[in-house]
This record gives C-alpha cells, sequence and structure tokens, in this order.
C-alpha cells in the first residue's frame, strides 16, 4: 500500500469528519424528528455530495480517456457528414 502524502491524509480526515458529522446530524434529526422527510434527506444528499466532490481530485487517466473519446467521436461524426 502507498503512502499518503500529508495534504492526502489531510483531505481523508476532513472527508471522514465530515461524513461523521452528516451522521450525527442526521441521527440528531431521525431521534428528535423522526424519519428525514424528502427534502431534508435531499439537502443531506447534497450537502454529503459537496463534500466528495471537494474532496476529489481529478483523474489524469480518466480525463485523457474521456478527451481521447470526444475526439474519436468528433471524427467519426465529421466524416458522415
Amino acid at each position: 500500500m502507498t503512502e499518503l502524502s500529508p495534504e492526502d491524509a489531510a483531505q481523508l480526515r476532513r472527508r471522514v469528519l465530515g461524513w461523521r458529522a452528516a451522521e450525527v446530524r442526521e441521527r440528531q434529526l431521525r431521534a428528535t424528528e423522526g424519519s428525514l422527510a424528502p427534502a431534508d434527506a435531499l439537502e443531506a444528499a447534497l450537502e454529503l455530495c459537496e463534500l466528495m466532490h471537494e474532496s476529489a481530485r481529478p483523474d489524469p487517466l480518466r480525463e485523457r480517456a474521456v478527451e481521447h473519446a470526444r475526439v474519436t467521436w468528433r471524427r467519426l461524426r465529421d466524416g458522415w457528414r
């Protein structure tokens, strides 16, 4: 297993703390109000998505593959015109 750089470790810690905070908040809401209403559940899910998106770094291999697919599709499409 590879070692994490200090900044990657800090990002991972922040992500885990965010997940734990969201879980604690959800448990508190459920304990006091019962199940989450659909709007509240959506809001919590969007907050979690934001947390994950902020901590995610772009994957250079994925970006290259996507760009290659776009170029290939553009060439194919232009060839049909």
